[in-house]
């Protein structure tokens, strides 16, 4: 299987991780072991996005860019990792959709996120994440 990894997490503050960042990259990267892996590094443009994208089996992003570019150009679906945006307003139905539990979710979710804390227990764990690969065709 071929995985596209997008950590897709924007800087922000020195010394402050950003609320959309998923804590269990590296646990997903060794459980992927077996797997050919590419993670998208840098700024691309939409051509080498959109050929990286059909290159892969499946790709894993949280909520970022990449989710909305892949439906709008109508390429394949993935796996999108949630935190504290809520993926029934946010998300696609096309897309294998992981939040962990409602309750880490923002109480206003049209006021912007970045000043919102890390919380690492507002995401699924890597295995979870783990077995939504293996469902994939």
């Amino acid at each position: 299987m071929k995985i596209l990894i997008a950590r897709g997490t924007s800087k922000i503050e020195e010394g402050k991780k950003n609320a959309k960042e998923y804590p269990y990259w590296d646990r997903l990267l060794e459980l992927c072991q077996d797997h050919e892996i590419k993670e998208i590094s840098g700024k691309l443009n939409n051509k080498d996005l959109t050929e990286l994208i059909n290159w892969c089996t499946v790709w894993i992003s949280i909520d970022s860019f990449l989710p909305h570019f892949v439906k709008y150009n109508s390429l394949k679906c993935g796996i999108v990792l949630w935190g504290l945006s809520d993926p029934l307003i946010f998300g696609y139905n096309t897309n294998i959709n992981l939040l962990k539990d409602r309750k880490y979710l923002r109480k206003d979710q049209f006021v912007w996120w970045r000043g919102i804390e890390h919380n690492p227990e507002a995401f699924v764990s890597a295995e979870e994440v783990f077995k939504a690969i293996n469902k994939v065709d």
